[in-house]
């Protein structure tokens, strides 16, 4: 099924008086997490953000580590200390990446890919 998402202006105006625009768009199916992005100025500018950021999760589209690591902050809900460290420690996995990808191929038998920093 395809994921459509969804435009929205916000409750409040900006401090010039005019209104605010958001998206939102289901993570994974009808009952996940439905993250919503705002603070655009018309509606044009939330669509076309909305459009590129379900391009960006379309099924089958390979993403790199630094791409998994980012998304998954973005919508991981804790303190911003939290947030912090877990940015710290995660980039350890995109520094085994780098490293596993200098390592020579040996035999048929060809290490895994990690995807592209």
């Amino acid at each position: 099924m395809a994921q459509h998402g969804q435009v929205l202006k916000l409750h409040g105006c900006r401090s010039d008086g005019k209104a605010r625009w958001a998206f939102r768009y289901r993570v994974d199916g009808s009952w996940s997490k439905r993250p919503q992005v705002g603070g655009f100025a018309t509606r044009d500018e939330a669509q076309r953000a909305l459009r590129r950021e379900l391009a960006r999760l379309r099924p089958g589209r390979e993403m790199t580590v630094t791409e998994l690591i980012e998304e998954y902050l973005r919508i991981h809900q804790a303190a911003p200390s939290t947030i912090e460290k877990l940015r710290w420690l995660l980039s350890k996995s995109e520094e085994i990446c780098a490293w596993r990808g200098t390592l020579p191929v040996t035999g048929s038998r060809q290490p895994r890919r990690c995807g592209k920093s």
